[in-house]
């Protein structure tokens, strides 16, 4: 059984259709009106709302992309969780952070999706941000360790 896993970036969730009724019921709560808690009901569609058609992409352990519409979805099909991708312009690189069993920084050169470098120093799911100018990656993870990389040193003749 081949597995792929489907991120779709969107600013938004979509709205329940029409006719759609919450049967969720509240069994403890520690608030005195479990009613407030209709509030905070989202609807989350039972079908997808497009389908990859790709035999291409396998569980091969590198990351897939794919252009697929003004949509934004990124595919990627990877053996262990993917926490969080960031993208280098400057290198035309992306970096991604891993969580169990890897725990770990692998950055990729785009398009060929090349492993350029893996980066450890983690022991738990790694989150990542890049600083302003593009150079320094930060990471941090659920072992409350915060580490700076140098991943993409800038060409100061920019």
């Amino acid at each position: 059984m081949e597995e792929a896993k489907i991120l779709r970036l969107s600013g938004k969730p979509q709205n329940a259709p029409e006719g759609y009724q919450n049967r969720l019921k509240v069994l403890y709560s520690q608030k005195a009106t479990p009613g407030s808690s209709r509030k905070t009901c989202r609807y989350i569609p039972s079908l997808p709302d497009r389908i990859l058609d790709a035999p291409e992409i396998r569980n091969d352990y590198y990351p897939n992309l794919v252009d697929w519409s003004p949509g934004n979805v990124l595919a990627v099909a990877l053996d262990n969780s993917v926490c969080s991708i960031l993208w280098s312009p400057h290198y035309k690189e992306l970096i991604s952070g891993h969580g169990f069993a890897q725990n770990q920084l692998v950055i990729w050169k785009y398009p060929t999706m090349a492993k350029v470098a893996k980066l450890k120093g983690h022991t738990a799911r790694v989150l990542l941000t890049m600083s302003p100018d593009g150079a320094t990656v930060a990471s941090a993870a659920a072992d409350e360790i915060l580490r700076l990389w140098r991943c993409f040193e800038l060409d100061p003749a920019r």
